[in-house]
């Protein structure tokens, strides 16, 4: 992911993912921090659905899309479930997925106040009992 050639990825998360400590605090923190370092040096774009935007298509499942180009040709679905685990390449499908996609990254916060999230969550999580927390 150094490489000046690199894929470009773009991670689209829930708030409520950024919140939830797993692994404890000190463990979080350190990925939060981690996270917040990679979207600062660009590694991967990082846009968070803040809890107070209402829409409706942040409920939904899960799901990776993946294109060895630049077009939005010829994508991969991958989702996940409960039940079942799919890989769909079906055209109409990958390109609605897509759609709901950009439909909420661009209405999600911008990468550099999730960044700054990132690291408000990291100060949270380090210094649990801090005043004023």
């Amino acid at each position: 992911m150094s490489r000046p050639d690199r894929p470009r990825l773009l991670a689209l998360l829930d708030e409520s993912v950024l919140r939830r400590p797993i692994g404890g605090a000190a463990v979080f923190a350190a990925q939060l921090r981690q996270l917040s370092s990679l979207a600062l040096r660009g590694t991967v774009e990082v846009r968070m659905i803040p809890f107070s935007l209402d829409a409706p298509v942040t409920n939904n499942a899960s799901f990776d899309l993946l294109s060895l180009n630049t077009t939005r040709e010829n994508m991969v679905l991958y989702r996940e479930s409960g039940l079942a685990d799919e890989l769909i390449e079906d055209g109409p499908t990958t390109l609605r997925h897509r759609a709901r996609f950009d439909k909420v990254w661009s209405e999600a916060i911008s990468e550099k106040a999730t960044a700054d999230f990132l690291n408000r969550q990291a100060e949270i999580q380090a210094h649990p009992t801090a005043p004023g927390r």
